[in-house]
C-alpha cells in the first residue's frame, strides 16, 4: 500500500531544506508516522491508531499556520490522487483543511479494508 505523505516545503528551488511526513499502514488500525526533518536529517517513528492520525494532522496544520519560521508549501501524495500543492496560508480555510482531513479519511478506510 502506498503511504500517505505531507512534504512541508519551505523553499521550493532546494527539496533538501523540506521535511517529509509519511504514514504508513502497519496493519488495520495501526499505522505509522515517519518524519525525516532537514535541519539535522533526524528522522522520528512513531505508530499510532486511526484517530490519533486524524488528531496528529489536524494539529500539524493549526501548528503550520501559526510557525513564527514558516514552511512556504504543503505537498500533499495520497495514494490513487495526483500530488496536490498548498500554501500554508490558505490552511486554515475550512474547506481546504476538510478536504484534507476527507482525503485522509478515506485513505485510512482504503488501508483498513486492504489489511
Amino acid at each position: 500500500m502506498e503511504p500517505f505523505i505531507l512534504r512541508l516545503v519551505r523553499d521550493k528551488s532546494n527539496s533538501a531544506k523540506d521535511d517529509l511526513i509519511r504514514i504508513s499502514c502497519l496493519s488495520r488500525g495501526n499505522y505509522q508516522i515517519k518524519t525525516k526533518y532537514s535541519e539535522g536529517i533526524m528522522t522520528s517513528t512513531q505508530t499510532l491508531t486511526d484517530r490519533d492520525i486524524l488528531n496528529y494532522v489536524h494539529s500539524l496544520m493549526i501548528l503550520l499556520i501559526h510557525d513564527i519560521a514558516p514552511f512556504n508549501c504543503v505537498q500533499i501524495d495520497a495514494p490513487n490522487t495526483p500530488s496536490i500543492l498548498l500554501a500554508v496560508k490558505d490552511l486554515d480555510n475550512e474547506r481546504i483543511y476538510q478536504a484534507i482531513n476527507n482525503l485522509l479519511c478515506v485513505t485510512l478506510s482504503i488501508w483498513s479494508r486492504s489489511v
